[in-house]
């Protein structure tokens, strides 16, 4: 029987860490319990903490090749700043070295993990022609309309960027060539897809939960002594993330005078103006800023609290929101793009968006309120986690691979 030789492209691929690194190490691991042979193409600053997940024991099929712009043309990325057109430059380099890597090994299949954004051209695409090719998990996202006429100027020009992006991607040769040689999608849920697909479509979320890491942390203590409601959000500060749709709905929570203490754990371009905004509606006594934390303090703080509030204008795959429902907690968030997908009915509150704004900060306000109510939140809690286990934790994903490689193998 013929060795299955997996070419794997994972710009972001960190165990230990979340967001797209996290996604990276997951599908990774996935796809090397179903292939012989896994090749990885990756960055180089990536190296350190995979050969030390290595030596620890963990991929022993899986051969990462570490590639970088040249010096030249990378002094100028700093941290998240300039990461987008980074990304661009390097999917360039990628579609060169994977004819290099495959003339060497020849693979029986190429497979594009991360970065997940449907916009930007895969660069493991460019021998899709020749050799099977999954895209994804990948996916895009947009905000929407009823929002978009409110967002500052700034912002308003960001959002535009971002469509322009989706239009300029609809035109790259590369992007669609992966729309017209995929054998294999696999599509965020309420993902929209930038052009036709050609190919045979999974829709399937990005990252999944390990649920022994969450056992411990259900013991926590919450810091509710009954007197004051808890909610936490854990997201960077950039416009699209809703920070000030969630300042705005507490101002009607203070205005009711349901005591409350919400925290936010994340830092950001917005974190100035959303504390101005706190500090001229009046919240500054109820609310707590404490920027980014490292991941295990982070996921204590969500542990302690009550209720888990996510309103984005618009999200990928949101970790942070299968985090909180592994813990137990009930989420808040828009019923739009992938959140409207991953949380349900039972397991918190879906605010509709086809509504004007102030109508949107009133529902959010109002399911606030509606879980100071502890019955109601011990059982959306329960349904959460119930939830998360069944539908996003990591048995899951390697059960979902495996039907997906069975699928290609079979077509």
């Amino acid at each position: 029987m013929q060795k299955l030789k997996v070419l794997i492209s994972a710009y972001a691929c960190e165990p230990g860490k979340g967001s797209e690194p996290l996604a990276g190490w997951q599908w990774v691991n996935a796809v090397a319990r179903v292939a012989d042979e896994v090749h990885v193409i990756t960055r180089a600053n990536n190296k350190p903490v995979l050969e030390k997940a290595q030596k620890e024991g963990t991929l022993k099929n899986v051969v990462f090749h570490y590639l970088d712009l040249p010096p030249w043309l990378r002094f100028w990325k700093r941290g998240q700043k300039g990461v987008q057109l980074y990304y661009y430059l390097w999917q360039i380099i990628v579609a060169a070295k994977v004819y290099q890597l495959h003339a060497k090994i020849n693979f029986n299949v190429v497979h594009h993990i991360t970065m997940a954004g449907m916009q930007y051209p895969p660069g493991v695409a460019s021998i899709s022609d020749k050799v099977p090719f999954i895209w994804g998990p990948c996916g895009a996202v947009r905000v929407p309309s009823s929002l978009k006429p409110h967002l500052h100027p700034k912002a308003r020009f960001l959002e535009y960027l971002h469509e322009v992006q989706f239009r300029v991607a609809q035109k790259h040769p590369l992007v669609r060539k992966a729309f017209r040689y995929s054998r294999l999608m696999i599509v965020i849920p309420n993902s929209i897809l930038l052009l036709p697909s050609q190919s045979y479509v999974v829709w399937l979320g990005q990252i999944y939960a390990d649920p022994h890491e969450f056992d411990l942390l259900l013991q926590t203590q919450k810091v509710n002594d009954g007197h004051e409601f808890n909610i936490v959000s854990a997201f960077r500060a950039i416009f699209w993330k809703g920070g000030d749709l969630a300042i705005e709905a507490l101002a009607h929570l203070k205005r009711r005078r349901v005591p409350f203490r919400w925290t936010l754990l994340g830092d950001g371009p917005e974190l100035g103006r959303w504390m101005s905004l706190a500090k001229q509606l009046g919240l500054w006594d109820n609310v707590q800023f404490l920027g980014h934390l490292p991941r295990q303090k982070a996921l204590q703080v969500i542990s302690r609290a009550d209720v888990f509030l996510h309103p984005s204008y618009r999200e990928g795959w949101a970790t942070a929101i299968i985090e909180a429902m592994a813990m137990g907690l009930p989420v808040i968030c828009l019923n739009w793009g992938p959140p409207g997908y991953m949380v349900d009915d039972e397991s918190g509150f879906k605010v509709s968006v086809d509504q004007d704004r102030e109508a949107i900060i009133e529902a959010i306000a109002n399911a606030l309120e509606a879980l100071q109510d502890p019955d109601l939140r011990r059982r959306m809690g329960e349904k959460a986690r119930e939830r998360a286990l069944e539908n996003f934790s990591l048995s899951v994903l390697y059960r979902e691979v495996h039907k997906i490689y069975a699928l290609l193998n079979n077509s």
